[in-house]
């Protein structure tokens, strides 16, 4: 399996673990569904995933500088936040709000692959700026409702792949 291959697989799995209790969360009104210990974990992980992969499959070294260092800031900015400490929500959101523009700039210097990795690094931007400010009304739904634009991308990506066992791999 190759890196490509490896890292949907991986962006699959780990998204539908978090998609269940957000399901849960849309089904029954209940917004606080990303509070539970295993789904911050969860997300923490998904985190550390997408930025090792992003590194380790950007062509570019600069690129890869940028994605390290925004991906640092959200990393940490998430840690702290998880530790409430004080002054750090901002790291996290900066970081989570600017970490697509590499991404992006990844799947437009790969000659346009990389959508998978756009939508989910929305999701990690979506997500930044609920558990920051989840008192305004309705975040939560975006920020589920992006979770699944992520996972179903991921399923349609991973399957496509395996199923016609793309090149593009």
């Amino acid at each position: 399996m190759t890196t490509k291959k490896t890292y949907h697989l991986v962006l699959f799995v780990l998204l539908s673990l978090i998609a269940i209790p957000a399901a849960s969360g849309l089904l029954t009104g209940n917004y606080l569904w990303y509070q539970t210990l295993n789904v911050k974990g969860l997300q923490l992980f998904l985190i550390f995933v997408i930025i090792f992969f992003e590194f380790r499959l950007a062509e570019k070294k600069w690129l890869q500088i940028l994605i390290g260092v925004i991906g640092g800031a959200v990393v940490l900015g998430y840690i702290f936040k998880l530790l409430q400490i004080q002054g750090t929500k901002e790291l996290f959101l900066l970081g989570a709000l600017l970490f697509p523009i590499p991404v992006l700039i990844k799947g437009v210097v790969n000659k346009g692959r990389g959508l998978l990795e756009f939508v989910v690094s929305l999701y990690i931007a979506a997500h930044a700026t609920f558990m920051i400010y989840p008192h305004l009304d309705g975040l939560w739904k975006i920020d589920a409702g992006v979770l699944f634009a992520a996972w179903a991308a991921s399923a349609l990506l991973f399957f496509w792949g395996v199923l016609k066992k793309d090149r593009a791999y």
